[in-house]
């Protein structure tokens, strides 16, 4: 990219040459400003490729438009030589934009070798690589000098076939640069006989389609929008959005997992196995980001999964016979569907309850999407293809689908904490509610439910199967991507901006702070964070009153998600205003995220501490977020979350409800008393190096030379401080998750960092290929196609009968069956990870929540255990009591973490035999 060539203009212009009388034109994109931005500002940058071959037309061009950045004369001679040989002159024009006008535009070139063809798979892939790293670079110094960021990088069609061959070139600047992707189709490619664009017109073109998909609120993000048709979302702008690839998915997956996965994709696609799923929304909420990425995943591996919604717009959609817009955006249906969740998960106000008109306004909106959208299109949507409903906001759709199709396979996916206890009895709320969704939920031919045996009902285990998984994040989305310098200091300062604006607190870096990433929901515990974080504070007060003063000022504190939860959001704003926060309110920033993945990315990563103070919990996967990241976590044991949390290793578990538990371990953590002793080093999660990218001394040879680690702020360098000022000995990591992060970023090319390096780390359950492999074992299982080894030969990328007994193992069969429910009642009540992995599966991996207890599941002896509960005879002897002690035998758990310290009480149990286990 052109942005050094300005600079030599300006050389040689003030030695008194004429550059133009030369033929050797140079243009360049600046890399300084004259100005002095106080902070980033937001810019597009559009790209046009062309690959140009044969020396004279190399020649004419150079002729025309100069090689673009200036070379010394010795290598500018060196190129040309290798043009005369037959070597490939890469051009690209490069334009920034405002969004509103062009800044300036400039052009570039490489020579490049590709006599031997473009497609040559990875063994091009070499000079592919090179562009890349050429461009990010270059994209690095002027975002750098001018004080912008990119937010988007939009490279315009054609794109010569070598650069659209490699599945890592176009997500590498989202990767490395935190720019969006763009591949934008030119129109002017629909007429012949007319002159080429210039490459300018053509990276113009591709910034003005770009921004269209780019949210107002945040340009950072993108708005997720559905086909008109047939409401089926248009995942990643419809395709033209390249932020991941199969090789990035591979290089952060096991090999024993890749197996199984693609084993299994293949096994569908041989079957034309197909899949429909529905769900409320296209964006905003954990499904909705499980869902992108696994729509994004069936496209890369070639599976027909479909992903459909209700309609959105309220002001196109006519008024239906009742009088409201059958919309999910319409308040009397949000909050009809919303009051289904809330009394299911036992927050709602006490004098909520199902009222016979909310039956009747919710079953007429989803007639009316019906009608409209999907019955229209019934064979695309509903033919020859395995139903997924997730969670009560459509089930009443199950009946119209079985109206029209009573042989069509369902499946019910829930992803929230019903409170079973409360639903198996009559007259409740809760069972109110559950037993009209249940009759819609009847009619399905399997219930899958979050690894808590609690979430499931009686009605339900008692006529149909069940099983256990948890929800999944994407490791390469914005929530859990390395983020690099740059885009942390740009980041941080969108932060700042919005936290003053909210609560007029501005997040001093430096110092660190303890952040929770959660719904302003009733159930994720806020009020206790704060009252913990005060207790903590007030404990170094304290400590600090009797002994010299450190100057070392104490983390703060962050609080942020869910722009839609005012009320918890305000309750949270009145306690740190309230007398007894007085000394720390300058010191708490609460804050409702706008639709920012990068933003929480950001700061999580950056994080001294995480927590998840849930009073009632789900599964909430943020939790494997912060640990994936190597941040240390604090987490109640509220739901699914122990299966997460390894005590002591990962992080820490405490009762939920119990503030002064989270403050003994802040405390303990902040004096050095307590870590966790997670370094980021080689044979623990640092990239996988190559030759290509690293010198023989091992250094890198890419761009990171660029920016020094010194001078990148990190959270974590928040270290262990004595009263009298002295740190006390330490086990503290080399570097902190941001400086692994920036190596990352700054080594373009370096494989992706795996998701499960170590046994410290979260189960790849938890992650986009676990997730897949789990459901298409689930499809698989549901239609009950035969396993046959002519779907996986070599020219498909199997092995034959190896793969089929790897499904066998799997429980497929060499023939075909009935499918449907017949096929899970061998696996009721199991855990899909373990049905998955077999033999091969992690020790303390596939384990479900029963009665509190984590544990390797054993479908008979629970309903035993569950039995006991339900009488009330073994319930409480399971659980954590006020004093940290484990009930079932007394003893007090003070082993937190690899150093010495104060109990914070766990003991989590493996398995049904009731040992203790100090993971």
């Amino acid at each position: 990219m052109p942005w050094r060539a300005i600079k030599a203009a300006e050389m040689r212009a003030h030695q008194g040459k004429d550059i133009h009388s030369e033929r050797h034109k140079i243009h360049g994109l600046k890399t300084r400003s004259a100005r002095h931005p106080r902070s980033h500002d937001d810019t597009y940058v559009g790209v046009h490729f062309r690959l140009l071959s044969g020396f004279e037309a190399i020649k004419a061009y150079i002729g025309e438009y100069g090689f673009g950045a200036d070379r010394p004369e010795e290598e500018r001679r060196s190129e040309e030589d290798r043009l005369k040989e037959g070597h490939h002159l890469l051009t690209w024009g490069a334009v920034i934009s405002d969004g509103v006008s062009n800044l300036e535009s400039g052009i570039d070139s490489m020579v490049l070798d590709l006599r031997d063809g473009q497609d040559r798979g990875e063994d091009g892939w070499k000079e592919v690589k090179q562009v890349a790293e050429r461009v990010c670079r270059d994209s690095l110094m002027v975002a750098e000098g001018k004080i912008i960021v990119f937010q988007i990088f939009a490279i315009s069609e054609p794109l010569p076939h070598f650069l659209r061959n490699c599945p890592s070139f176009l997500p590498s600047f989202y990767h490395h640069l935190n720019a969006i992707p763009f591949l934008i189709p030119s129109p002017t490619l629909l007429f012949e006989g007319l002159p080429d664009p210039s490459s300018e017109y053509y990276a113009s073109n591709a910034i003005k389609q770009s921004i269209k998909f780019l949210s107002p609120a945040i340009h950072s993000a993108v708005v997720v929008k559905a086909s008109e048709r047939d409401q089926t979302v248009q995942v990643d702008a419809g395709g033209l959005i390249r932020i991941a690839s199969l090789e990035l998915y591979k290089q952060s997956t096991s090999p024993k997992l890749w197996r199984r996965f693609m084993a299994l994709v293949r096994h569908v696609k041989g079957n034309n196995i197909k899949m429909t799923r529905l769900s409320a929304t296209p964006q905003g909420g954990g499904v909705a980001l499980l869902q992108n990425a696994l729509v994004r995943l069936w496209k890369l591996v070639g599976v027909d999964g479909k992903w459909a919604v209700p309609y959105r717009k309220s002001d196109e959609l006519p008024v239906d016979a009742i009088g409201i817009l059958a919309d999910t955006s319409h308040p009397q249906i949000f909050n009809i569907t919303k009051n289904f969740h809330n009394i299911l998960q036992g927050v709602a106000e006490p004098d909520k309850d199902l009222e016979p008109v909310h039956k009747k306004y919710f079953e007429s909106w989803i007639e009316t999407n019906y009608n409209k959208f999907w019955l229209p299109n019934d064979d695309e949507i509903f033919g020859d293809r395995i139903i997924v409903i997730d969670d009560p906001q459509l089930t009443a759709l199950i009946p119209l689908i079985k109206r029209k199709r009573p042989d069509c396979k369902i499946i019910f996916r829930s992803h929230i904490q019903i409170q079973a206890h409360l639903t198996d009895k009559p007259d409740t709320p809760q069972a109110h509610v559950w037993d009209y969704i249940f009759g819609f939920v009847e009619q399905t031919d399997l219930f899958i439910a979050h690894p808590v045996q609690a979430f499931v009902p009686r009605n339900v285990k008692e006529s149909m199967p069940v099983l256990y998984m948890p929800p999944s994040t994407d490791p390469l989305d914005g929530l859990n991507k390395p983020l690099g310098r740059e885009a942390i200091h740009h980041l941080r300062e969108a932060y700042n901006r919005i936290s003053r604006q909210q609560c007029q607190v501005t997040v001093d870096w430096k110092r660190g702070y303890i952040i929770q990433v959660a719904r302003f929901d009733p159930s994720k515990g806020i009020p206790d964070l704060l009252a913990a974080y005060l207790d903590f504070r007030q404990r170094l007060q304290s400590a600090a009153a009797s002994k010299s003063k450190s100057d070392k000022k104490p983390p703060m504190l962050i609080v942020i998600d869910d722009p839609d939860g005012t009320r918890i959001y305000e309750a949270a704003h009145i306690i740190v205003q309230s007398k007894n926060y007085e000394s720390i309110a300058g010191d708490v920033s609460i804050v409702r995220a706008p639709p920012s993945d990068t933003l929480l990315g950001c700061l999580m990563q950056g994080a001294w501490c995480a927590t998840q103070l849930s009073t009632r919990e789900g599964f909430e996967v943020k939790v494997s977020e912060a640990i994936n990241k190597r941040i240390p976590i604090i987490a109640t044991t509220a739901g699914g979350i122990p299966l997460q949390v390894k005590h002591g290793v990962n992080g820490w578990l405490v009762p939920p409800g119990q503030p002064s538990k989270t403050a003994d371990i802040l405390f303990d953590l902040y004096m050095g008393k307590i870590e966790l002793n997670r370094p980021f080093r080689e044979e623990t999660g640092r990239p996988r190096r190559d030759s290509l990218h690293f010198n023989a001394d091992g250094l890198p040879t890419a761009i990171s030379g660029l920016f020094s680690l010194s001078d990148l702020e990190t959270s974590r360098s928040v270290s262990p401080v004595s009263m009298d000022g002295s740190k006390p000995a330490s086990k503290t990591p080399p570097f902190s998750a941001n400086e692994f992060a920036n190596r990352f970023v700054s080594d373009i090319g370096t494989p992706f960092p795996e998701v499960h390096p170590d046994e410290s780390s979260p189960s790849e359950d938890c992650f986009t290929i676990g997730n897949a492999a789990r459901w298409l074992l689930i499809l698989s299982l549901m239609s009950g196609r035969a396993a046959s080894a002519e779907h996986h030969s070599a020219r498909q990328g199997g092995d034959g009968e190896e793969d089929v007994n790897l499904l066998e193992s799997m429980g497929l069969s060499r023939n075909d069956a009935r499918g449907g429910r017949e096929a899970f009642q061998e696996y009721n009540e199991q855990a899909v990870w373990k049905m998955l992995m077999g033999d091969d599966i992690d020790e303390g991996e596939g384990r479900v929540i029963v009665n509190d207890k984590a544990v390797d599941f054993d479908p008979a002896r629970s309903n035993a255990l569950t039995d006991e509960h339900n009488q009330g005879e073994s319930h409480d002897h399971n659980r954590i009591d006020t004093r940290g002690h484990n009930r079932e035998d007394g003893r007090d758990q003070n082993d937190h973490g690899r150093g010495h310290g104060r109990g914070h009480g766990l003991g989590l149990h493996d398995g049904m035999n009731g040992k203790n286990n100090r993971n």
